[in-house]
């Protein structure tokens, strides 16, 4: 009987497994380590590792791949093929080569579209109508290998991420069942993928929940849909964070002749809940006030949280954000197609004349004064944060508290060493070099239209807009005004 290696991690895989193991011999499984989690962040164990263990299965869990040890150990285990769902990291070339046949990936996308690692929920948040699972050759790229077979699944004008992402789990079950046989005696032949026709879906970041109300309804909607489970689709209500949970378009009769402002709340009856959107209205079916427990919007309602008139306001997007931590989830405006940086050497050098610009000339155009009231309040309910810059030269600290006002008290090296005047000059240069090849359109466009915007382009806008505007009256702007 064939041998053969399971690598995966999440809920998705673990169908996956269990049809593998009633066709071959699954002489070791491969997941991620066990991870914190909750409030009280109690190691929790993976999916995949519960269902190994259930079954009798020996479950390895490394921590690197690189160093050849475990290549060396996949060797020993002189197995036929490997099977890989949602494992969450790239497999080395040494890795890769371990299994007589290699390694076959089950990737939940109609490839070569959404190769990465969210591609469900980019899916949805892009509003399409149709996904898969595909059966693929891995090789060193990022989902490049050939594609052996495709299965389509219809996508649901209400599903979650979270529901689709479990039929996924059930079809990559049935295509692994229908598949292996003949993967294993070589009668299937794989199709190489069309280049030219990759699309992306990078990581989701928090920041990304965050909900535009000026966007259309449909795209709000496709929003809420495609952040469940993680990291939800949140606004502001009377102060208080809001995660919304489900939403319904809502039918032609709501809309009246005069459309209110985005993010306002009307109530009909007493029981629904509609939010003011660009082109229409949204219902809120299901939502959950920070502190509380999701409950209906006609609970809401009656517990006085919503009203009619009161404004939903956008979460701010700038709080909470490690410029070293988070993914790279910024997309060309043109194509939409391939990352927008190739290094990350660029972003940081963005994300530099950012931190210069709310510091020194952000107060005096209006900017950055939500912050200020952020540290207040969280003074107030005794959690005042307290974070430390980096130690290297003209490094970038968090943001809350680059943004903090000017009574906090700044410890990066840069301005100790008196560099901060040439530090920030050159900086605003190479952020303007950056951005004078996206014009205003453009720019409009992808913040308002697309949900792959996070940090970079939010405060690049704002940048752009607040510079030009004011370049001709401040000679320290004078690197923009070309654009």
């Amino acid at each position: 009987m064939s041998r053969a290696l399971f690598f995966g991690t999440p809920a998705i895989a673990v169908p996956a497994l269990h049809a593998l193991a009633d066709l071959v011999t699954v002489v070791g499984v491969v997941c991620q380590p066990d991870r914190p989690a909750g409030r009280g962040l109690t190691p929790t164990v993976p999916a995949v590792k519960a269902a190994a263990l259930a079954r009798g299965f020996p479950v390895v869990q490394p921590t690197k791949l690189r160093t050849g040890e475990f290549a060396a150990w996949a060797r020993n285990q002189c197995v036929d093929i490997a099977i890989v769902l949602a494992y969450g990291r790239i497999l080395p070339a040494d890795v890769l080569a371990a299994p007589r046949l290699g390694c076959i990936n089950l990737h939940a996308s109609l490839l070569p579209a959404y190769r990465g690692a969210a591609p469900i929920a980019r899916a949805i948040l892009e509003g399409k109508t149709e996904t898969g699972m595909s059966l693929m050759q891995m090789d060193e790229g990022l989902d490049t290998g050939p594609v052996y077979q495709v299965r389509r699944l219809a996508i649901g004008t209400d599903e979650t991420t979270d529901e689709l992402t479990q039929r996924l789990g059930q079809l990559a079950a049935v295509l692994l069942s229908d598949s292996i046989v003949d993967l294993l005696q070589g009668n299937l032949f794989a199709t190489p993928q069309t280049a030219t026709q990759a699309t992306y879906a990078p990581p989701l970041v928090k920041e990304a929940g965050s909900i535009v109300w000026r966007q259309r309804a449909q795209q709000i909607h496709n929003h809420v849909r495609g952040m469940q489970p993680w990291p939800g689709a949140f606004t502001r209500v009377s102060g208080k964070m809001l995660k919304v949970l489900r939403t319904r378009m809502a039918g032609d009769e709501t809309f009246s002749a005069v459309l209110p402002s985005p993010g306002t709340l009307v109530i009909e009856e007493k029981r629904r809940v509609l939010v003011a959107c660009a082109d229409g209205f949204l219902e809120i079916l299901t939502a959950q006030v920070e502190g509380k427990k999701a409950l209906p919007a006609s609970e809401l309602v009656n517990g006085r949280i919503f009203a009619s008139g009161v404004q939903l306001e956008e979460f701010p997007r700038f709080l909470h954000t490690d410029f070293f931590s988070f993914s790279v989830d910024v997309c060309d405006p043109c194509s939409c197609a391939s990352p927008f940086f190739a290094h990350r050497r660029s972003v940081r050098r963005v994300l530099r004349s950012v931190r210069f610009f709310y510091r020194s000339l952000g107060p005096s155009y209006g900017l950055g004064s939500h912050t200020r009231d952020f540290h207040q309040s969280a003074r107030s309910r005794g959690r005042e944060r307290t974070t430390r810059s980096r130690s290297t030269h003209g490094a970038t600290p968090r943001l809350d508290t680059a943004l903090a006002p000017k009574t906090r008290p700044r410890t990066d090296r840069c301005r100790r060493t008196g560099t901060a005047g040439q530090t920030s000059k050159r900086t605003l240069t190479m952020g303007s070099r950056l951005l004078q090849n996206c014009s205003d359109e453009k720019l409009e466009r992808f913040h308002g239209a697309s949900p792959c915007c996070t940090v970079w382009l939010t405060c690049s806008l704002t940048i752009h807009k607040a510079c030009r505007a004011s370049a001709s009256s401040c000679s320290h702007l004078n690197a923009y005004s070309h654009t």
